[in-house]
């Protein structure tokens, strides 16, 4: 690769330079202080983006650039004003491309153009070997050994070697302590085996036992299974014997049927008592009313008359008040027979659902020995109340 052209603008001398090179070697002649050195000051500005600021902007001017032509056609501008600060290259079809707020690099789309690059060395210093400047010595001719040393490893690629033999001999000392770290570590741990002497013998025993815990938590688990049925048929035995017990009482339902009968007779004759009662009740507020009226006659002019109907309704008031006793004493009774009936009523109530609740819970008909569900638990339900109704 070599420049075709390079054109400045407002750098230094220059208002404005167009020169055309050659594939070869180009020199370029004049007097002091003509702009020769400038040339090479704006290819340095342009291949590694020094120097930095605007200081190198001809007198007057607000702008400088300085562009390169290289004989793949690419052409690459360097840019620079107060407030410009930038990159543009150009492609051989004339794509334009501008780069900015790059700082002291160099965007790398030009770096690959280019092909230029400095080489770092020891203690952070940089060759451009590709360019000199006027007075420098030839290339590496003048440098002291350490730098030439790292010059010509960096340039042959031997840094890295040198570098890589360095690391590989960190990781071979680090191994080596590793090494002497696991030997110590397996002699530890030899010793500590000879205190597992025997262990192989044990370990057949130890297999047995294993078996025979095995076979003990098995049948432990057929003990509380069975443990668990027996104390479940315990329990519907129990409950059984509590069924019968219950029915045992209920022989005699006939007789509460009886007496159910004998009740409501009972309570006929204390409506009609309490109808006779509510007319005595009646009597008698008159009869005071009339006796009242008595000792008014008798403080002033008695009336036969009303006398004989005095004496008349107390004659009934006598007979009504030993009916009353004799409804007061029926309606004692009915009461406490009507309450031993709701007692005889609820325990069979009990009786039925205990019974019910007993062949769900064991979920095995008592008769026939079949699986009950819910619609059979109903069909159970319906018929025994009806047995008992």
């Amino acid at each position: 690769m070599y420049i075709k052209k390079i054109v400045l603008r407002n750098f230094q001398s220059h208002s404005y330079t167009s020169i055309e090179l050659s594939p070869k070697i180009n020199i370029f002649l004049g007097k002091g202080n003509r702009g020769k050195s400038a040339i090479i000051r704006a290819l340095k500005w342009v291949f590694f983006n020094e120097p930095q600021g605007t200081g190198f902007i001809k007198k007057g001017e607000t702008f400088a650039s300085c562009s390169v032509t290289l004989d793949n056609d690419y052409t690459i501008i360097r840019e620079r004003s107060d407030k410009i600060n930038r990159y543009v290259l150009i492609s051989p079809d004339n794509k334009r491309v501008e780069y900015s707020n790059f700082g002291r690099e160099i965007p790398s789309d030009i770096k690959k153009i280019l092909k230029i690059e400095t080489l770092p060395i020891e203690n952070g210093t940089k060759l451009t070997p590709q360019i000199k400047d006027q007075m420098e010595t030839v290339y590496l001719i003048d440098e002291t050994p350490s730098t030439l040393h790292s010059t010509l490893l960096t340039i042959s690629g031997g840094q890295t070697v040198d570098e890589a033999i360095k690391s590989l001999s960190l990781d071979l000392e680090r191994l080596n302590r590793r090494e002497k770290d696991l030997k110590k570590e397996i002699e530890e741990k030899e010793n500590n085996l000879k205190n597992y002497e025997g262990v192989d013998e044990k370990k057949s025993e130890i297999l047995k036992i294993k078996d025979e815990i095995d076979i003990l938590k098995k049948l432990e688990d057929r003990k509380n299974k069975l443990e668990k049925i027996i104390g479940n048929y315990n329990e519907l035995k129990k409950q059984s014997e509590d069924v019968n017990l219950y029915f045992s009482k209920l022989k005699n339902i006939d007789e509460i049927d009886d007496e159910s009968s004998n009740l409501i007779d009972k309570k006929l004759k204390y409506i009609k008592l309490k109808s006779i009662m509510d007319e005595l009740t009646n009597n008698q507020n008159e009869l005071k009313k009339s006796y009242n009226n008595l000792k008014l006659y008798e403080e002033n002019e008695i009336n036969y008359e009303r006398v004989e109907e005095i004496l008349s309704l107390r004659e009934r008031y006598v007979k009504l008040k030993n009916i009353y006793f004799q409804y007061q004493k029926i309606k004692k009774e009915l009461e406490n027979e009507v309450k031993e009936r709701e007692n005889c009523e609820n325990d069979i109530n009990k009786y039925i659902n205990g019974y019910i609740n007993l062949i769900v819970e064991n979920g095995v008909c008592p008769v026939c020995y079949r699986e009950i569900d819910d619609k059979e638990k109903e069909n159970i339900e319906s018929n025994i109340k009806k047995m008992w109704r």
